[in-house]
């Protein structure tokens, strides 16, 4: 009895003095949570002391965030406790509790797949189930890790998110690689690395192609391995069919030996006829070895005709197999040629450059322009290699990318740490603000999902602002031997108002967007703002999109 008092009495006091360590204590943290007026406020807070404690004091991280889980179920508020659930979960994943995590895991899945009918929760759906079958993987229960893999693929595919497909069919490969299911293991990588090259996920290309050729080495070590065994097997049955004909052989030699033996016993016989005999004999004695040496030439012919086939046969499989590659090697040129370009310009404006040599400036009288800025960049970078850096912030851009594409905008640039896209630019968009913004909302779920990556290994988060304003603006491509697409207008500039007004972690729009996009999104006004060189602006924050225009329905 006293033990267990003992344990209880120690493990809060090291969940309070790491606590103390941070700034805080845990009556401090109870007492702030307590003053909070909503209970999403509450455990928002107890979310972010949780994982903060991630590393350092794992037991009061894992402590704060079930008291998220009971806050958010007595608020009987379901969007609350999909948070609350899925943070416990990732809370156990990332101190390797798989075992654990499991249960919170799947009260997410189950919460959130009660109202999964749009893209955005389909993809979210995708990775708490894809989270999921880790956990059992790792448990070692290999059915239900595959079961929600495929689960994960199929809203992944109802969402039509190439990422999220890339990421389940990845899973599925790594499954089958260790159970030995070699060909379902490359099938799967390669639905994979095509869904990743499609997205354009350049350091995740790298890893599933290592993956593939793990996959396709084993695999030709198992079936040369079988090869082999057949190989032995025709060799034994051959060494069989060459003793049959020695004991043959040998038992006609004695024949003969034996019918000798009668003739010298009838020496009696006449002269004549024991010649008779003899030459008989012989006769068949030579008889006997012209077919066994036709039967000798017989074979010998027969194995070298079959080689000589067997040397065209290659020969000419060499040449096909050349020619398919060489006819390959200029497709992938090609390809390579035309995603260069796709890279610096988009695909109608690249069309009409190849065409014509040339491209005229165009005025779009309603587009939503999107500014996206990493907070601080300049004091992390202070921190870092530039090789780590670049990669880092590739691999951040990369991902832009890909959720720009998904929602049809158009990248114009980067500028150091600053991302600008558009959308309704190269093709018609009625609903250019509506996907701006959801856009906006999935580039600060991946900044969150990145902060969380960072604090686990001790470093810095990246936090960004978003901010987007919806006006006409001129495109067109400047420069004669280093293409540029760009835009003009001062659309653009109050966009960039926008981000440099807003805030880390939200999305900060401007009057005209927010009317374009009020009757689908849950919106906090803000008022009148001054910004540089345009006086008062009326600006809102983005928090959630929660319906979608008829035309999205219809085509989702």
């Amino acid at each position: 009895m006293y033990t267990g008092w003992f344990r209880s009495l120690l493990m809060t006091a090291c969940m309070a003095l790491a606590l103390h360590a941070s700034g805080q204590s845990v009556p401090q943290v109870r007492a702030e949570v307590a003053k909070l007026a909503s209970p999403a406020a509450k455990v928002g807070r107890l979310m972010e002391v949780s994982r903060d404690l991630t590393r350092s004091n794992p037991d009061a991280a894992v402590l704060l965030a079930r008291e998220a889980v009971s806050i958010a179920q007595k608020a009987q508020d379901p969007a609350l406790q999909i948070r609350a659930y899925a943070h416990l979960g990732l809370v156990y994943m990332n101190l390797n509790r798989y075992r654990e995590a499991i249960q919170p895991l799947e009260q997410t899945v189950t919460l959130r797949s009660r109202d999964a009918s749009a893209a955005p929760a389909q993809i979210e759906l995708s990775r708490d189930l894809r989270r999921l079958g880790i956990s059992y993987e790792k448990t070692n229960d290999l059915d239900n890790a595959e079961r929600r893999y495929q689960d994960a693929l199929s809203r992944a595919r109802e969402a039509r998110s190439n990422e999220e497909m890339a990421y389940s069919y990845n899973s599925l490969g790594e499954l089958y690689l260790n159970q030995q299911r070699y060909q379902a293991a490359i099938e799967a990588f390669n639905q994979a690395l095509f869904r990743a090259r499609e997205n354009r996920m350049t350091q995740f290309v790298l890893t599933l192609e290592k993956n593939l050729a793990s996959a396709v080495t084993l695999l030709q070590n198992f079936l040369n391995l079988q090869n082999l065994q057949m190989e032995v097997k025709g060799v034994q049955e051959a060494i069989a069919t060459v003793r049959d004909s020695l004991a043959q052989e040998q038992a006609s030699r004695q024949l003969l030996i034996s019918e000798k033996e009668l003739l010298e016993l009838e020496k009696a016989k006449t002269d004549a006829e024991l010649r008779a005999k003899e030459a008989e004999l012989r006769a068949k004695d030579d008889q006997l070895k012209a077919q066994a040496a036709e039967q000798r030439n017989y074979l010998i012919g027969g194995a070298a005709a079959g080689i000589i086939v067997l040397i065209v046969i290659i020969a000419l499989v060499g040449r096909y197999r050349s020619k398919q590659k060489s006819n390959r090697l200029l497709s992938v040129e090609k390809q390579k040629a035309d995603r260069l370009l796709l890279n610096i310009l988009p695909g109608p404006i690249a069309e009409e450059l190849k065409a014509r040599g040339r491209v005229e400036p165009r005025r779009f009288d309603q587009v939503s322009i999107l500014f996206a800025d990493l907070k601080g960049f300049t004091a992390i970078a202070a921190r870092m290699s530039p090789e780590q850096l670049i990669e880092q912030l590739g691999d951040a851009f990369s991902h832009f990318d890909q959720i720009v594409e998904r929602y049809g905008l158009e990248k114009i640039k980067t500028i150091g740490d600053a991302y600008m896209a558009v959308a309704g630019l190269t093709q018609p968009d009625p609903d250019h603000a509506y996907h701006a913004v959801a856009a906006a909302l999935d580039m600060q779920a991946y900044m969150e999902e990145l902060g969380w990556r960072q604090t686990s290994v001790g470093s810095t988060p990246w936090t960004l602002r978003v901010g987007i304003h919806s006006g006409p603006v001129i495109a067109g491509v400047i420069g004669e031997k280093k293409f540029a697409y760009d835009i003009w207008g001062d659309a653009v500039n109050l966009a960039a108002r926008m981000e440099s007004s807003g805030e880390v972690g939200k999305v900060n729009v401007s009057a005209a967007t927010h009317e374009l996009v009020k009757p689908f999104a849950r919106a906090e006004p803000r008022g009148a703002i001054e910004v540089k060189n345009k006086g008062a602006v009326e600006m809102h924050f983005i928090h959630a999109l929660v319906n979608r225009p008829v035309r999205a329905r219809q085509e989702g």
